[in-house]
């Protein structure tokens, strides 16, 4: 789902290190019923005139999907992700982020941080995504490199010039996919309405 790896890139990116939780370990089986919620989803678009229906994605089914399926699809400089869906439409995501494979993807000058920089360091972004009438936006409104803020247009900069991304806008808004028409992000929980 290129869309799923999209979102995880575009926001996998940044929030300090949270404390270990005591949560049990996600399974593979968790993830794959997730990718198969979603290929539903993808296939329910297809159908003619389909009335409207509701799903829910766990926390603890994206999570999974992100670990164990999803992992492998992410740039090499992204690796462990991680989605807290909080209430209101916020959430937080996080990823380590590998500066020396980062900094050897091209050139830099003397004057880039990155030059001087190396290593693996967390990266967590927290915002909230508005998404109704077949139309999402994300606001973005903390980025922690470890625990040190650092201004959201670093992150949004970042993810237009990645060369995955294709010139990716996290502050503009985005067409839904699938036929989904509004995505309503709750405590540990996402509602897809399609």
């Amino acid at each position: 789902m290129p869309w799923v790896v999209g979102l995880v890139v575009a926001l996998g990116v940044a929030v300090p290190r949270p404390q270990p939780e005591s949560t049990p370990t996600l399974t593979p089986a968790e993830g794959q019923r997730l990718a198969e919620t979603l290929d539903e989803i993808v296939g329910y678009s297809r159908a003619p005139g389909r009335p409207a229906r509701t799903i829910v994605l766990t926390e603890r089914g994206i999570n999974a999907y992100l670990r164990f399926q999803v992992a492998d699809l992410l740039p090499p400089v992204v690796g462990e992700p991680r989605m807290r869906l909080l209430r209101d439409g916020r959430l937080s995501a996080r990823a380590v982020i590998d500066l020396d494979r980062l900094r050897a993807e091209r050139p830099r000058g003397p004057l880039d941080p990155l030059r001087y920089l190396g290593g693996q360091v967390e990266v967590v972004a927290v915002g909230a995504l508005r998404a109704s009438a077949g139309v999402g936006r994300f606001e973005i409104e903390s980025v922690h490199v470890e625990t040190v803020p650092v201004p959201v247009v670093l992150l949004v900069e970042a993810v237009r010039a990645y060369r995955g991304s294709g010139g990716f806008d996290l502050t503009a808004p985005f067409r839904l996919p699938y036929g989904i028409e509004e995505l309503r992000v709750e405590a540990a929980r996402a509602i897809v309405v399609q």
